[in-house]
């Protein structure tokens, strides 16, 4: 059948990872351990935070919201991330430029300025946006 209880388990050790809500206690190849941790959805949420409110990309009605809450570790001083929006691809490549004062943040879109922090969606291709930050 499909049900991964009825079948032999093997131990696996992944990492210092949480598991998910649903604890059995039932089953002696899976007493006190999480079952299912890949139904949980806790990989989808890491991402949302991490594009939403790490490198503060959001869609909203008028198109990408640009605010990144960056730490000043030098590990991040340059970055790039992909992902596509309403039918077209974007690729941010992310700079932190010292010389500004901190919080400012820039932003060029295919090579041009973009005056505040939100992108005007396009309908397809591949676009480049530059977010230069401090």
């Amino acid at each position: 059948g499909i049900n991964p209880l009825a079948k032999e388990q093997a131990v696996k050790m992944d990492g210092p990872y949480l598991p998910e809500y649903y604890i059995s206690g039932d089953n002696e190849n899976y007493a006190g351990r999480g079952e299912y941790p890949i139904l949980t959805g806790t990989a989808t949420w890491c991402r949302y935070i991490w594009v939403c409110w790490f490198f503060g990309i959001r869609g909203e009605l008028d198109g990408l919201r640009i605010d990144p809450q960056i730490p000043a570790d030098s590990l991040f001083d340059v970055f790039k991330l992909e992902m596509p929006f309403r039918g077209a691809d974007y690729t941010f490549r992310f700079t932190r430029e010292k010389e500004l004062p901190a919080g400012t943040v820039a932003l060029r879109v295919d090579g041009k300025t973009v005056n505040g922090n939100l992108v005007k969606p396009f309908d397809k291709g591949k676009h480049i946006i530059d977010v230069i930050f401090n």
